[in-house]
This record gives structure tokens, C-alpha cells and sequence, in this order.
């Protein structure tokens, strides 16, 4: 197993003033809360202005303990080493908006650790709520490179991809269920609307009339399970709309607002009160409305 570490690191420029020019934030990991046997795994190059840093842990889980603290670049004796900071646990998966533009949408000065992981996991916590609610996610996948999907299939020519397509390399028919592949020519499919709307996918894959497919026991797709595979593809969508975005920084606000834990970060008079906790804001619905069937469908 693995995970996405995300340190976060309050006052960088604080760090770089204590530490000098090159100071780290060095992450380690253990496999109880008590670190006991914590082992560094990383040390991270502290740059001024950046609040947020990310580490893929290879070796790590969603349950394993990390903990960070800073040092000179060349640390030397205990005088060179910061304290330790409060334990965390890895990030739950990826947000559409990041902590960076929560603390500047919402004017937010925030020096604590444990804040900032908060409003993180509230951040995290509300794209999963959108996930859910939509059916879909606007995230690339893979989220880098290319990779090879496998799609069942019901005759005819077009197929609908309900995620969406970003990148579409070649395409491959099978006609035993996934046994053998015979990959198509470029002049016979084609990717539908032609013409996608702006910052959207295209959603329908569509096979070309008047060709012949030499080798295929008859034109069109196959009928079962594992009969399309797109090769050296990338599904989703371009780019996160705005309107998700949007609704991921209201929700977010909306939760750490309603938890004591986060400790109040709402500045008086800036803006109007978050609404409570169990009305969702006018962000998510208007995201929820306007991309409940984004490829026309009906049924999806």
C-alpha cells in the first residue's frame, strides 16, 4: 500500500529566518501514535510562501503516523533540529481546492499545525462528498501518464464513456471477451462531440460506418463483457471546473466553521456567517444542478 503525505508548514517564512537558507521539514513515520520506532523518510526543502508541501509515501498507509520538524540543511548538533510537531495521519485523498486557496479566498492567517491539518481533512472531506452525491469525480486518470481501460460493451457503434475522456491513444475490439484484442485504425473511430464545451470531456466513442474491420466477425462493437479497451488513455475531465472548486472551498468553510476543533476561523465582520453544518451551501447545489448529467444521458 501507499499514501499521499501532506505537510503542512504554517510559517514558512519563519522557518527560513530560525534555520537559514535550505532549511528542511523532515517527515518521519510510524505505525502507532506513540512513535515509537519513527523512522525519517523524507526531508522537504522549505520555500518561502508555500504553507503546503506533498510526499508520496511508497511504503506508507492511511494508517500509519507521521510527524515532521525542521532543521538547518546541514544539521549538525541538537540545536539545529526543531521540536517535533503534533502527529497526523496520511491524506484521505486528493481536494479540488487546495489549502493555499482556502486561506487566501477566506483571508485566513493561520499558525497552527493542527488547524491548517483540519481545514486539510475538511477540505478532503467535502470532495468526497461531491464525489458521492455526483457519481464521478473531475480528477485525470491516471493522474499522470497514460494507462490502458477496459470498457464491456452492447453493439452498435457508439459507446458511452460516463467519466469522460481526456487523451484516447488507439483502440482495440474483442470479440472472446477480453481474450484477444485487434487494434483499430485512426480513420475508424472517432471521439464525440467533436467540438467538446469548454474545459469538458468528450463523452462517446464512436466507430466509423463504411469500414470494413478485417478480421472482426462483424462491424460494430462487440456484444459483452471486456469487448473495448482504450490504450494509452487518460479519462476524466481536463481540468477542475470552477464550479467545483467553488463548492469545495463553501463546504469546506461551512464544516471547519461548525467544528470546535478547528478553532475558529471565521475573521469577524469579513463575511457573512457560514451556514450551519446540516444546510449544505448554495455552491454545492448549484454544482449538484448544473453537472448532475454532464454527457446527456438519460439514466446516468
Amino acid at each position: 500500500m501507499a499514501a499521499t503525505v501532506l505537510v503542512q508548514v504554517p510559517d514558512p517564512d519563519d522557518v527560513l529566518a530560525t534555520y537559514g537558507a535550505g532549511a528542511l521539514v523532515r517527515l518521519e513515520r510510524a505505525d502507532a501514535s506513540d512513535f515509537a520506532g519513527a523512522v525519517e523518510i523524507a526531508s522537504l526543502d522549505v520555500t518561502s510562501g508555500v504553507l503546503q508541501y506533498s510526499y508520496f509515501d511508497a511504503a506508507g498507509s492511511p494508517t500509519k503516523w507521521y510527524r515532521t520538524r525542521y532543521s538547518t540543511a546541514t544539521p549538525a548538533l541538537p540545536a539545529d533540529y526543531s521540536a517535533y510537531g503534533p502527529g497526523f495521519q496520511a491524506s484521505s485523498g486528493p481536494s479540488y481546492a487546495s489549502l493555499s486557496q482556502f486561506l487566501l479566498t477566506f483571508q485566513q492567517e493561520i499558525d497552527d499545525e493542527r488547524r491548517l491539518q483540519r481545514i486539510q481533512q475538511a477540505l478532503e472531506d467535502s470532495t468526497a462528498e461531491i464525489n458521492s452525491t455526483l457519481g464521478y469525480d473531475f480528477f485525470q486518470h491516471p493522474d499522470t501518464g497514460v494507462d490502458d481501460f477496459v470498457f464491456d460493451s452492447r453493439g452498435g457503434s457508439l459507446l458511452h464513456i460516463p467519466r469522460g475522456m481526456v487523451v484516447v491513444g488507439d483502440v482495440a475490439l474483442s470479440f472472446n471477451e477480453g481474450v484477444s484484442y485487434q487494434t483499430l485504425a485512426s480513420d475508424e473511430w472517432m471521439l464525440e462531440p467533436v467540438v467538446p464545451a469548454p474545459g469538458r470531456p468528450q463523452f462517446f466513442l464512436r466507430l466509423l460506418k463504411g469500414k470494413r474491420f478485417p478480421g472482426f466477425p462483424t462491424w460494430g462493437y462487440p456484444t459483452g463483457h471486456a469487448g473495448v479497451k482504450l490504450i494509452d488513455s487518460v479519462l476524466g475531465w481536463p481540468a477542475v471546473p470552477a464550479d467545483a472548486i467553488e463548492a469545495n472551498l463553501a463546504r469546506a468553510r461551512q464544516l471547519t466553521a461548525a467544528d470546535p476543533g478547528a478553532g475558529g476561523i471565521e475573521p469577524e465582520g469579513l463575511l457573512e456567517p457560514p451556514l450551519g453544518a446540516n444546510r449544505l451551501p448554495d455552491p454545492m447545489w448549484r454544482l449538484f444542478r448544473n453537472y448532475n448529467n454532464p454527457s446527456g444521458v438519460m439514466g446516468f
